[in-house]
C-alpha cells in the first residue's frame, strides 16, 4: 500500500509530459509565409469552388444527355482551374529569369534553386560591383553544387560547419572552411565586402571544384 500511497498521481503525470512536449524538439515548425498564402489560397478556392459546384449541381436536369454534358462540362472546369491553380503557384516558387540567364537583384540570393543560376547571379553581381550580394550567391551556388555532386545534402536548417562537416574529401573541406572564413564576416559580422575577401572566396569556391568561371 506505501508503494501505491507514493506513485504519482495523474495530474503529476500531465505536468510532466506537459512539460516535455513544450520542449523545442516537439514544437511544430512554424509555416513560411509562402505556405501560410498557399494554404489560404487553397482553402479559399476549394470553399469557393465547393458552394459553386454545389449550385451547380442543384440546377443539372436529374437525368438524360443535358445531365451528362453539364456534369463533364463541370469536370472539366475543375480540372482546369486546379490545373491553372498548380502552375500559377510553380511559379511563384521559381526565381525569376531575364533573357540572359542572370537572376534580377530584386530577389535574394537564399532563393536560388540552382547552382546554376546562383553562379550566373555571383558573376553578374561582381561584374556590377555588389559584392556582398555576389558572395551571398556564390556561397549558396557552392552549397547546391555539393549538393549536386553528392558531397553534402543541401538543407535550409543547416550551417556552413555543418556542410564542412558533411565532407568527406579533406581537401575539400579544409578549401571550404576557408570559404567561410571570407564569407562569414561579410554575412555576419558587418564587414564590408572588399575585392580581396570576394577574391579569396571565388578562389576557394575554384578549388573546391565549383564551376565559377
Amino acid at each position: 500500500m506505501k508503494r501505491l500511497a507514493d506513485a504519482p498521481s495523474g495530474d503529476d503525470i500531465r505536468r510532466v509530459v506537459d512539460e516535455v512536449m513544450a520542449g523545442p524538439e516537439f514544437a511544430v515548425p512554424k509555416e513560411s509565409w509562402f505556405e501560410e498564402i498557399r494554404r489560404t489560397v487553397f482553402e479559399n478556392v476549394r470553399d469557393f469552388l465547393g458552394d459553386l459546384f454545389s449550385g451547380l449541381f442543384d440546377l443539372v436536369p436529374e437525368e438524360g444527355l443535358a445531365r451528362t454534358l453539364v456534369i463533364g462540362w463541370m469536370v472539366l472546369t475543375l480540372l482546369a482551374i486546379c490545373a491553372h491553380f498548380i502552375w500559377t503557384i510553380m511559379k511563384l516558387r521559381r526565381p525569376a529569369v531575364i533573357d540572359d540567364g542572370v537572376i534580377p537583384a530584386t530577389s535574394s540570393p537564399h532563393e536560388l534553386v540552382t547552382w546554376q543560376s546562383a553562379l550566373a547571379r555571383a558573376r553578374a553581381s561582381a561584374d556590377a560591383g555588389h559584392l556582398d550580394d555576389a558572395m551571398a550567391a556564390l556561397y549558396r551556388g557552392t552549397v547546391l553544387w555539393l549538393d549536386d555532386a553528392g558531397d553534402v545534402v543541401a538543407e535550409e536548417s543547416k550551417t556552413g560547419g555543418d556542410y564542412a562537416r558533411e565532407l568527406r574529401d579533406a581537401a575539400q573541406r579544409t578549401n571550404f572552411r576557408a570559404l567561410l572564413r571570407s564569407y562569414y564576416p561579410v554575412a555576419f559580422g558587418g564587414r564590408a565586402a572588399g575585392a580581396a575577401l570576394w577574391d579569396a572566396m571565388r578562389a576557394c569556391a575554384v578549388e573546391i571544384g565549383v564551376p565559377v568561371t
